[in-house]
């Protein structure tokens, strides 16, 4: 397979905690099973990411709700800052999108995100890095949506077939197969470099 394009998420793969590490903290500050999380947040994510009428606190304080954890919500938003000041851009993950783009590839960025990602990306200082950026909420569409994965390979001018795609949640990667896209699930840096290394698309031996 000859790949054209590598396209990656944001949170938890550029920046940040994986999101089970993020969604393990909040089913225990929740104090509720992990999977039953998942579900609840799986199910009303698209108020932020796609439909803009939620903020990602008002999100997560109507989780609590609907999880009758309604004692929790004056505390969210402590929760979530807490959180938030603890994470930072993966420069180990910023140098391999430099060798890849030394490498000929086009790199793209496709998040699930609301309102604003741009001006962080650029105030991050990494925004340079993507040939495009691909965000949920200017979409109209979300992972794993196929049209949000062919409008995202028509950005990059590339065919589905062409693109390689990283994500640290397997349910964003679920319609890889229908589309066309080669899938990969962030576990960890070192793991991604083998994956990408077994498709042809890094040396097995740089670091």
């Amino acid at each position: 397979m000859s790949y054209k394009a590598i396209g990656f998420d944001y949170g938890g793969v550029i920046y940040g905690a994986p999101g089970s590490v993020m969604m393990q903290a909040a089913a225990d500050f929740l104090a509720v099973p992990i999977d039953t999380l998942r579900t609840v947040f799986f199910a009303n994510n698209h108020y932020l990411n796609v439909e803009k009428s939620m903020s990602w606190v008002e999100l997560w304080q109507y989780i609590a709700r609907e999880l009758n954890r309604s004692e929790k919500q004056s505390d969210i938003a402590r929760f979530i800052d807490e959180w938030d000041r603890n994470q930072v851009v993966d420069k180990d993950m910023i140098r391999l999108i430099g060798e890849l783009r030394t490498n000929g590839y086009k790199i793209g960025l496709l998040s699930n995100y609301a309102e604003g990602l741009r001006e962080r990306l650029a105030l991050q200082g990494i925004a340079q890095y993507f040939d495009a950026i691909g965000i949920s909420s200017e979409m109209g569409a979300m992972k794993p949506q196929p049209e949000a994965f062919l409008r995202f390979c028509d950005m990059l001018e590339v065919r589905p077939q062409e693109l390689v795609f990283i994500d640290d949640s397997g349910k964003s990667l679920v319609s890889a197969e229908a589309v066309g896209y080669t899938p990969i699930l962030f576990r960890s840096f070192a793991e991604l470099r083998k994956e990408l290394a077994v498709l042809g698309v890094v040396c097995s031996g740089a670091s």
